[in-house]
């Protein structure tokens, strides 16, 4: 009782204002692990999606014509997406792109997204393991290399003497 047998209304105040704060601190939380769960189910999502080498070919691909497109080319313009190289006597193959360039000339692309070891190398702890499959990340790739070069993309009379090969990236 202050003044006179009358009670301070400043403590009841304050209580109702903690109380307040510490709802909007639990709601807050609620938010925060509904958020990260949500994250979680895609981001398993996404790595379900990326174990699959047709997904990730996909995904390459989809990566590939997006670049072109921001560079400023135009599908069915300047490039054309899965299109069958023949030469005089056979079919050589269907690279991912073919990009038209000047003097009638043509560049062949081709994506390929083996980077399934790069993955296992960044999931593990132990340096000597990551250095193993780092360098077999290296072989896969190095095959892909070797596979393109064997198509004979670049002994088509109008292209480079080489291919390039698109292998997707992120930041």
């Amino acid at each position: 009782p202050v003044n006179g047998g009358q009670t301070c209304a400043l403590p009841i105040y304050a209580d109702r204002l903690r109380i307040a704060a510490q709802q909007n601190i639990r709601k807050d939380l609620t938010n925060m692990a509904t958020t990260n769960r949500s994250l979680l189910e895609e981001t398993t999502k996404i790595a379900g999606a990326l174990s699959s080498s047709q997904t990730r070919g996909k995904f390459g691909e989809a990566q590939l014509e997006q670049l072109l497109e921001n560079a400023g080319l135009i599908e069915g313009e300047h490039f054309t997406r899965q299109k069958s190289v023949s030469n005089e006597d056979e079919k050589i193959g269907i690279p991912d792109v073919t990009i038209a360039l000047p003097g009638s000339s043509v560049l062949f692309i081709d994506s390929k997204f083996p980077f399934e070891r790069i993955l296992d190398a960044f999931e593990t702890h132990d340096p000597k393991e990551r250095e193993g499959l780092i360098e077999q990340h290296t072989k896969d790739l190095l095959k892909h290399v070797d596979a393109l070069a064997k198509r004979g993309y670049a002994d088509k009379g109008a292209s480079p003497n080489f291919v390039v090969l698109f292998a997707p990236f992120e930041s």
